[in-house]
């Protein structure tokens, strides 16, 4: 039986995984420098599948791969089991902050989360009743069944290519609040006032998406269309974001996409962090840094789903904890 003190000892034990997640969670923030830091993290963001470590909130993802960086797919250890697979014996479980949510009123009682932060959910939608530590395990820790082969759909193909661009366009013109009117692929011409150099443009007055398909292929025109609907999902309604934040949001919303769906990054570069997430009166940069990183994350996802569900998403989410 336990004790006030038993419980106390837990609280307190609890209270100290937490405060050194948060502290761990902010020096890996300072830690993404460079270009190159920020594609890495971003790459956590693209893995598809529903055990993937892409279902977790932004900050978990980073937590998560600052203490397993060869992370891909991640759950608790009673998750794995669900699975048919199980964790080796004397392995470490990685810390992730998972909130829990009240029940309402006359529900039987509270319940934790995996800490997803999917907003979907309607328990994520609760009051916030705390922060637990929860462990999770890479794949990498485990043995048993194989995971379901997770399909990704080809954008290249002329007939996959024309599927893919109507799904983006319905993307685009069902955002809530219609932010876009119009998603057009045309040629580039001087003669319509097209400025030279621009491969397309997401315009906020009139509303209009616009991507050029003169001499470039069509992943090349794909990742311009990922970038202008990641602006119209990101940007469409809001301005209060700086030129370079608005710049890095929609190319790192349309590097995940692509990334995920096996689609040549190699030219993708990205400015060092502090050029975009510094001088925001609102936030310090690791809070720039933070906040980008769920608006990132939250447009992937919406575009994804479109482009790639995944069948028995549901069935292994709920494993997954």
């Amino acid at each position: 039986m336990s004790t006030k003190t038993d419980s106390a000892k837990w609280a307190a034990e609890r209270e100290e995984k937490l405060a050194k997640a948060r502290e761990s969670l902010d020096a890996g923030l300072r830690a993404l420098v460079t270009g190159e830091d920020w594609k890495r993290t971003l790459n956590g963001l693209a893995i598809l599948g529903p055990l993937s470590i892409s279902r977790l909130s932004f900050t978990n993802i980073l937590l998560l791969l600052l203490q397993r960086p060869d992370a891909t797919y991640a759950a608790t250890f009673e998750g794995w089991k669900k699975v048919g697979r199980s964790v080796r014996k004397g392995e470490r479980g990685a810390v992730i902050r998972a909130p829990w949510f009240r029940k309402a009123k006359g529900d039987a009682k509270d319940e934790p989360t995996d800490g997803t932060g999917d907003e979907s959910n309607p328990q994520e939608k609760r009051r916030v009743g705390g922060m637990r530590p929860l462990h999770l395990f890479a794949l990498q820790q485990t043995d048993g069944a194989e995971l379901p082969r997770v399909s990704c759909q080809d954008v290249t193909g002329p007939e996959a290519f024309e599927r893919s661009v109507e799904v983006m366009r319905d993307v685009a013109l069902t955002i809530p609040g219609s932010p876009v009117s119009s998603v057009t692929l045309r040629a580039h011409s001087a003669e319509l006032g097209d400025r030279p150099g621009v491969r397309g443009w997401f315009d906020r007055s009139t509303r209009e998406i616009v991507v050029f398909t003169n001499d470039r292929d069509r992943p090349a025109i794909f990742r311009t269309l990922c970038h202008e609907v990641a602006h119209s999902l990101l940007h469409g309604l809001d301005d209060h974001h700086s030129s370079p934040e608005r710049e890095v949001e929609a190319e790192s919303t349309a590097y995940v996409v692509c990334h995920a769906l096996g689609l040549d990054t190699g030219s993708y570069s990205f400015p060092y962090v502090a050029t975009w997430s510094t001088g925001l009166e609102s936030k310090s940069p690791t809070e720039a840094v933070e906040a980008s990183g769920a608006r990132i994350l939250s447009a992937a996802r919406t575009i994804l789903a479109a482009l790639a569900p995944q069948e028995d998403e549901a069935r292994l989410m709920d494993a997954a904890a």
